[in-house]
């Protein structure tokens, strides 16, 4: 059985539309693409009107490379750059990454065990 770990995932670069419109899209992305996962929008600050620009995901190093190729999805799709930060440090990956390869590992070497 793995342990979840948990991830920020957030949108440098985009305005704080943008990246509250981001972060649903990917949260429901993921949510529908990998089981066994806990995904949630969170606000930067509590004091400001937005919906959420920051999204928080748990999963178990079993969901990592799924979880991986969904942000990859999402990036091929959205074009936009995210930031992943997780214990075992943190990566910037953007839709324009030529090879879309290259999104899932360095995704995945975040994510995975």
């Amino acid at each position: 059985m793995s342990r979840d770990s948990e991830f920020v995932i957030t949108f440098p670069d985009s305005s704080p539309a943008d990246a509250n419109r981001a972060a649903e899209e990917l949260c429901e992305l993921l949510l529908a693409k990998v089981d066994g996962i806990t995904v949630e929008v969170r606000r930067n600050r509590a004091d400001t009107q937005d919906l959420g620009t920051t999204l928080v995901l748990l999963c178990g190093t079993g969901a990592a490379l799924a979880v991986a190729k969904g942000i990859q999805a999402f990036l091929t799709k959205r074009g936009t750059k995210i930031r992943i930060v997780g214990a075992r440090g943190e990566v910037v990956v953007s839709g324009d990454i030529a090879n879309p390869g290259d999104v899932v590992e360095a995704a995945a070497k975040i994510l995975g065990p």
